[in-house]
C-alpha cells in the first residue's frame, strides 16, 4: 500500500480473547520504545511487526512497510503495582445448616492504579460479595507502590515499569505521520486516515487450520504456518478510519460439527471499538452484520 506524505496512520492491535497487559510483545510493536533516558522515551527505528508460530521451525511474521521514529517525554509517578490475585477479601455466608467461607482473590491481571483507583477496585469487589449474601471478615493486601514512567496521549496512555521487561500501552494504539515513502514519526493525535491493524489467530485442530477473513479492509498482508495439530495466522489489515468491518476467525470443530466462525464486528474508531461477536457457519460480510442475531 502506497502511503502519502502527511497522512496519519494509527497502528493498533485487537483481539477479544487477549488483554493488553498480557500481550506485551505485540504492544511493543505498536510503540517500540528502545529506552527511557533523562525523562525521554526513545523509539527504536524498526519496522513494526507481529509474529507467531507453532514449534521451533514453524514461525511467521508480518511487518509494516515503514520504519518508525521519534520520542516523547515521560514523567515519574508513584502508583500501586497490583499483581494477579494479590488482593483478597475473606468472606463467610450461612445458609441454614450450610456455611460457605473462604477468600476471594483479585484482580485477574496485573494493574497499576492510583490510590483512589485502588480503593474503587476494592469497593467494587466488596459490593459484589455483599450482594451475594456474603459477610466480609477481613482483607489481604500484597500489592506495593512503585515509581513508573507515564505519558498520556490523546488516544491512550504509555506506562513503563523499570522492573518489567515490557511497557504497557492502553489501549494498544499509536498514531504516526508519514514523512517519507518508508518512514513515519510518532505524533500525539486523535484522528488518522487509516488504521493499520495487527491481528493473530491460532487453532488447535488436526482437520482445520487457522484462517482470518477481514471484510472491509483496503488491503491485508497475511502469513500462516501449521504443525501437526496447531496452526497460526498473522496479518496486517489496512482499514479506513470510521468504517465498520468484520473480522472472521475460524473455530475448531465441536463434537462433529462443521466449520464455524467467530465474526467480530468492529468500528474503526480510535481506539477500535468492538460492537458484537456473532457465531456463524459462513464468514460474515460487513454489510450483513447488522441484520444478524447475536449468539
Amino acid at each position: 500500500m502506497k502511503l502519502k506524505v502527511g497522512e496519519k496512520i494509527a497502528l493498533a492491535y485487537v483481539d477479544v480473547d487477549d488483554h493488553p497487559l498480557v500481550e506485551r510483545r505485540r504492544v511493543k510493536a505498536i510503540l517500540p520504545v528502545r529506552e527511557v533516558k533523562d525523562g525521554v522515551a526513545i523509539l527504536s527505528k524498526i519496522k513494526p511487526s507481529i509474529g507467531g508460530g507453532c514449534g521451533a521451525r514453524h514461525a511467521v511474521r508480518v511487518e509494516a512497510p515503514f520504519y518508525v521514529r521519534g520520542g516523547f517525554r515521560v514523567v515519574p509517578v508513584e502508583m500501586w503495582k497490583i499483581k494477579p490475585n494479590s488482593l483478597g477479601l475473606k468472606f463467610y455466608r450461612q445458609r441454614g445448616n450450610l456455611h460457605d467461607e473462604g477468600i476471594h482473590m483479585f484482580p485477574e491481571r496485573k494493574l497499576y492504579l492510583a490510590d483512589a483507583e485502588k480503593e474503587d477496585l476494592i469497593e467494587q469487589e466488596r459490593r459484589k460479595l455483599k450482594e451475594g449474601g456474603f459477610e466480609i471478615l477481613g482483607f489481604e493486601d500484597k500489592s506495593n507502590k512503585v515509581v513508573v514512567f507515564t505519558r498520556n496521549f490523546k488516544v491512550g496512555r504509555y506506562l513503563h515499569d523499570p522492573e518489567e521487561p515490557w511497557a504497557d500501552v492502553l489501549p494498544p494504539v499509536a498514531v504516526y505521520e508519514v514523512i517519507s515513502e518508508n518512514e513515519v514519526k510518532l505524533v500525539d493525535a486523535e484522528t488518522a486516515d487509516y488504521i493499520a491493524l495487527f491481528l493473530s489467530h491460532s487453532v488447535h485442530s488436526r482437520s482445520f487450520t487457522a484462517k482470518l477473513i477481514i471484510d472491509g479492509a483496503v488491503r491485508v498482508d497475511e502469513k500462516r504456518t501449521a504443525c501437526a495439530i496447531d496452526s497460526v495466522v498473522v496479518a496486517l489489515a489496512w482499514l479506513p478510519t470510521g468504517r465498520q468491518v468484520v473480522i472472521n476467525r475460524n473455530l475448531p470443530p465441536y463434537r462433529g460439527e462443521g466449520q464455524r466462525w467467530a465474526a467480530e464486528v468492529w468500528t474503526m474508531s480510535l481506539p477500535p471499538r468492538l460492537e458484537k461477536v456473532l457465531y456463524v457457519y459462513e464468514p460474515l460480510r460487513s454489510d450483513t452484520a447488522s441484520s444478524e442475531e447475536v449468539v
